[in-house]
């Protein structure tokens, strides 16, 4: 965890993140280390998913807001649900406070780049649910 030292760091002192320091006997000396967890107040924070963060989990610090959809493919089933591929504009909403934190822009600049766009767009695979179509990431 080494090399993602200076994002945990950004993330604990947003309050993301907890921080737990202890000593362990390595080759016959006592180091100190430091362990992380999801702080309480801030789970919400964090998403299960396939990013590179920490253990594949994503941080979420803002909504999609969708403005206006550019085109769909024709919904068709793939053995068994209905999917379709959207493209579709955005702008982000609900932007939590944090994620504007001079730490966490330093630690994570494409957190920094992505809330600096004005132009946003996206192409996602969608599945209908019971509940409605559902980012393909999402459906489980």
């Amino acid at each position: 965890m080494e090399p993602m030292r200076p994002q945990l760091e950004a993330l604990a002192k947003a309050g993301l993140l907890s921080t737990t320091t202890a000593q362990k006997a390595e080759l016959g000396k006592l180091a100190g280390y430091t362990s992380y967890s999801v702080s309480s107040t801030k789970t919400a924070a964090f998403r299960t998913g396939d990013e590179d963060f920490p253990g594949g989990t994503g941080l979420c610090f803002a909504k999609r807001k969708i403005t206006k959809i550019e085109s769909f493919t024709e919904p068709a089933d793939l053995m068994g649900p209905k999917v379709s591929r959207v493209t579709y504009d955005y702008t982000l909403d609900d932007v939590a406070p944090w994620a504007k934190d001079a730490g966490i822009e330093a630690a994570f600049p494409e957190i920094k780049s992505i809330l600096a766009q004005s132009n946003n767009q996206q192409t996602d695979g969608m599945v209908l649910t019971s509940t409605g179509w559902k980012q393909e990431r999402d459906v489980q």
